[in-house]
């Protein structure tokens, strides 16, 4: 049976808070992880999340304790940024993309158009590999309307600060091109990804032909207790 995990994004707030109880810290995080190859001092970091600098530095502490942010000092300010070697940085990496991050601005997409199936971010940010003004690469598949999709993503753009290059497809075309072993979607697919909605098992199923693909997803939603759409 393929299984399409519909309510894992739902927990992953949930998992995320129990984790990262303060709210001033999880604020923090989106910011350093976000931004791995920056380095910020106390009081950017406290105007950049709105939060108070005593907070912050607080929370800076025990971050630092765990080994998740290094610091460096440099004339009289001491700046912070991600250690990225810390055995906790990618999966709490992964975590901020699919809650914090922008995981918190594309389910404003799902208001306007329920059939994005799958999106997720890929490239050098996927690989840790991204400098500090690196593009966003972000793979983005369903039926939804195109113009506007690339009217949120420009807004987005705004926003965060950060191009976004958004490689958007229907149903039928990511079909079509894995049938034809479309050579960019084959590295994409096999290289690594931070899913924003979906994951890897939602993603197989996908490429299944579209009766075998609705029969999993009525099967799941049964089995979650949701309704059918």
């Amino acid at each position: 049976m393929v299984w399409l995990p519909i309510a894992k994004a739902r927990i992953r707030s949930v998992m995320l808070s129990a984790i990262i109880s303060s709210k001033t810290k999880r604020k923090l995080l989106t910011l350093l992880l976000t931004n791995p190859k920056r380095r910020f001092y106390v009081r950017e970091m406290s105007r950049g999340i709105g939060e108070n600098i005593n907070s912050v530095r607080c929370e800076l502490r025990k971050l630092s304790s765990i080994g998740l942010v290094s610091s460096e000092k440099e004339a009289n300010l001491l700046y912070y940024k991600i250690n990225t070697g810390c055995p906790l940085y990618k999966e709490l990496k992964n975590l901020i993309y699919k809650t914090e991050a922008f995981g918190a601005y594309l389910k404003e997409i799902s208001n306007f158009s329920k059939d994005i199936q799958i999106a997720f971010v890929y490239g050098s940010t996927a690989y840790n590999q991204e400098r500090e003004k690196s593009d966003i690469d972000l793979f983005v598949l369903g039926d939804t309307d195109g113009d506007k999709l690339h009217r949120y993503i420009f807004e987005l753009e705004e926003k965060i600060g950060r191009e976004i290059n958004t490689v958007h497809m229907t149903l039928g075309e990511f079909r079509d091109k894995i049938q034809g072993k479309n050579a960019f979607l084959k590295r994409v697919l096999s290289g690594e990804k931070i899913f924003i909605k979906g994951d890897e098992d939602a993603l197989s199923a996908v490429k299944q032909p579209r009766k075998l693909y609705a029969n999993a997803l009525t099967t799941q939603r049964r089995t979650w207790g949701l309704p059918n759409v």
